[in-house]
């Protein structure tokens, strides 16, 4: 009727319209919207959803809806309707160690997992709740072989027999881990061998060498880690003899040797066993033919008994028991007589008179004078032995290479020490098996006597395994601890990873290191959060098995 409004101000007019007129009404030039309509606001309550009038829409949350209808006017009569839904809906997170009693008390849930619930509301309407329950108890299942008696995980009583037991554990959330143990029982065993034969010595599992002949026990270790108890008769089949002998002429030794003078030799022959005989042989040889320059103040008794007064030369024929003659020559001189020593010396030496002590390489005289007033003078010539020794070894202590040659670059005899683990205890060249660091100490003599030392360590390079195996992972796609596996080593040869639920189901299994679990099944779905029990094996280079288990915890 004229007057002027601005938009969002209250009015109250009337005028008529036509239907025609009403639905054609619009806006002005000023933009603001005049819509004249009939309707019939409504406060509607419902549960779960309301159908309009019309049975054009379904409202099924709170809030303002409108709806139109013809009236008998054959104009639209909208109605608005103010609606409230009384359903709810909630979601509740819980965490138990073994079920949970739903809130309307008609289900118990004993599992992890998202559970839906239904109790009324303070609308009478339908309260929908849904639960994600978290359940922390654990089952699993191992299977253990151990030699003889073994305690249970907890402690709390000893398996002594094969069969099946029950434990139960405290898991990482407080929680009862009830674990099943397969467990089998092993004895160890005890076998006698016949009598065994061997050379020259024998090496116990233990380390110790034996040299004699004696009844053995040695112990060997399976691979299950019981022990078999072995019992022998150890039979040294190398001997050793000595032969004292005197000849005229020569021996041949029992290997076809033949000695033309007076010492002691050694001899080897062959057994019909394999092994070997020693002979030691002392050869004295009774008919001589010698030298001997003599200097004398008067006169000069032979040992046949003959008497010589002047100087020259003589021959003495003496017989032995065994009818063999001794011929020796006599040189004879009357008055001082000069001899000459020339000698190498290690430390000092001391001259024939005893008078000096000499340590230094040189040229030196020495005199002795007889009880007849004869004077014995002595050159010595003396030059010091600058003997020196040194060891050489092939290799250190590895998986591959157990054995080891320790050599000597020098000398004439050899006293290795300690002699555990070695071939030989007197010989240049000798082949040690340690088994672990060593170290061995050699002292050598030359052909004057001389001695010199040396020593040499053989290091232990074996690796010892230690595996590094989480506990837990989050395969969540962030990239970080997004798989579970053993990390790798240099040192380990062989390795397996079997992984089990808590049914004792094996979800996922490896023979490479490399090869690591993503957190899902063979058939590719993902595996629920939760403990899983894994059982890691292997072997070392030196082929010594290995084993760990455990759980790790599967997180999302």
């Amino acid at each position: 009727k004229g007057q002027i409004y601005l938009n969002g101000q209250m009015f109250s007019d009337t005028i008529s319209f036509t239907c025609i007129e009403l639905n054609k009404s619009g806006s002005g030039a000023n933009g603001i919207v005049l819509q004249i309509t009939n309707f019939t606001p409504v406060d509607t309550f419902t549960c779960r959803r309301l159908t309009s009038p019309s049975n054009r829409y379904v409202w099924d949350s709170t809030g303002i809806y409108f709806d139109t209808l013809q009236n008998v006017a054959g104009c639209d009569s909208i109605i608005r309707f103010n609606l409230t839904i009384g359903n709810s809906k909630r979601t509740i997170d819980s965490t138990v160690c073994y079920a949970m009693q739903s809130p309307s008390m008609r289900y118990l849930w004993d599992s992890t997992g998202t559970y839906l619930d239904t109790i009324p509301n303070h609308l009478s309407c339908d309260s929908i709740i849904s639960v994600r329950l978290t359940v922390k108890h654990t089952r699993n299942s191992i299977t253990q072989t151990h030699c003889g008696n073994k305690p249970s995980p907890s402690g709390r009583f000893v398996m002594d027999t094969t069969g099946v037991y029950k434990d139960t554990l405290v898991n990482q959330f407080g929680c009862d881990s009830l674990l099943t143990i397969n467990f089998t029982q092993l004895r160890k065993t005890d076998t006698t061998l016949r009598d065994t034969l061997v050379c020259s010595f024998f090496i116990t599992q233990q380390g110790d060498t034996l040299r004699s002949n004696t009844n053995v026990t040695d112990t060997l270790q399976t691979t299950l880690g019981c022990d078999s108890i072995v019992r022998y008769r150890l039979i040294i089949g190398d001997s050793s003899a000595v032969i004292d002998t005197t000849i005229c002429d020569s021996y041949q030794s029992p290997s076809g040797i033949v000695f033309l003078q007076s010492g002691s030799y050694a001899d080897t022959v062959a057994k019909a066993n394999g092994c070997r005989l020693y002979y030691t042989i002392h050869i004295t040889k009774t008919s001589l033919t010698t030298t001997v320059d003599t200097a004398v103040c008067n006169n000069f008794t032979a040992p046949s008994g003959k008497i010589y007064t002047a100087p020259g030369n003589y021959l003495d024929t003496i017989a032995s028991a065994r009818g063999c003659d001794s011929i020796i020559t006599f040189r004879i001189t009357k008055g001082a007589t000069l001899q000459l020593i020339d000698t190498a010396i290690c430390n000092n030496y001391i001259s024939p008179s005893g008078k000096l002590n000499l340590n230094s390489a040189g040229l030196y005289f020495d005199t002795i004078v007889s009880t007849t007033g004869c004077d014995s003078v002595f050159e010595i010539r003396l030059t010091l032995d600058t003997f020196s020794v040194r060891i050489t070894k092939s290799n250190d202590l590895t998986c591959e290479t157990p054995t080891i040659t320790l050599s000597a670059d020098a000398g004439n005899s050899f006293v290795w020490s300690p002699t555990d683990f070695l071939s030989a205890a007197n010989l240049q060249t000798v082949v040690a098996t340690p088994q672990a660091a060593m170290q061995y100490k050699l002292t050598a003599f030359n052909t004057t006597g001389c001695e010199a030392t040396d020593s040499i360590a053989i290091e232990d390079k074996r690796v010892e395994i230690i595996l590094t195996i989480p506990n837990v992972f989050t395969p969540d796609g962030d990239k970080v601890n997004d798989d579970f596996g053993v990390d790798p080593q240099e040192d380990v040869a062989e390795m397996s990873l079997q992984v089990f639920n808590r049914w004792g189901a094996m979800v996922f299994e490896s023979n490479a290191a490399q090869n690591r679990w993503l957190g899902n099944a063979d058939n590719g779905n993902e595996c629920t959060p939760g403990v899983y029990y894994y059982i890691a094996k292997g072997k070392d280079r030196c082929g010594n098995p290995f084993e760990a288990t455990g759980t790790v915890s599967l997180m999302r």
